[in-house]
């Protein structure tokens, strides 16, 4: 809670599991992480990316490897968007109790797995779902 409390402005983006199959994961981290950006795109000076592709194709960003562990500003964004999801997936398990999203979150567990092959794919692959 204290790192979103003296963060002055704070975007998250998303990209379906549906959006992810249809255009790819590139495309999807970009739709993402443009919509993370829209609130201050417009006097944002510099886009500190994780990694070694700038996949947004902006002239402002600055790619770093590692840089959730070398740079604090993007250590606190990693924490935003995992907690973001966090509480995403345990809005899910809600509304789909026998997935047991708020214990996989999301990952390849073996429970997650079994969930699949129980219940088969769930209705969350859809983009209306995720972006509630």
């Amino acid at each position: 809670m204290q790192i979103r409390q003296s963060a002055r402005l704070v975007g998250i983006g998303w990209a379906s599991s549906a959006y992810i199959d249809a255009y790819g994961i590139t495309a999807a981290l970009k739709q993402a992480a443009l919509s993370a950006l829209k609130p201050f795109e417009e006097y944002a000076e510099l886009v500190l990316l994780d990694g070694n592709h700038n996949y947004i194709e902006d002239p402002r960003v600055v790619t770093i490897v590692d840089g959730d562990f070398s740079i604090p500003l993007i250590s606190a964004a990693s924490i935003i968007a995992k907690v973001a999801r966090d509480q995403y997936m345990e809005l899910l398990s809600t509304k789909f109790p026998e997935y047991g999203f708020e214990r996989h979150v999301g990952y390849g567990t073996a429970m997650h797995r079994a969930a699949l092959a129980t219940f088969g794919p769930s209705p969350v692959a859809s983009d209306e779902l995720c972006a509630a």
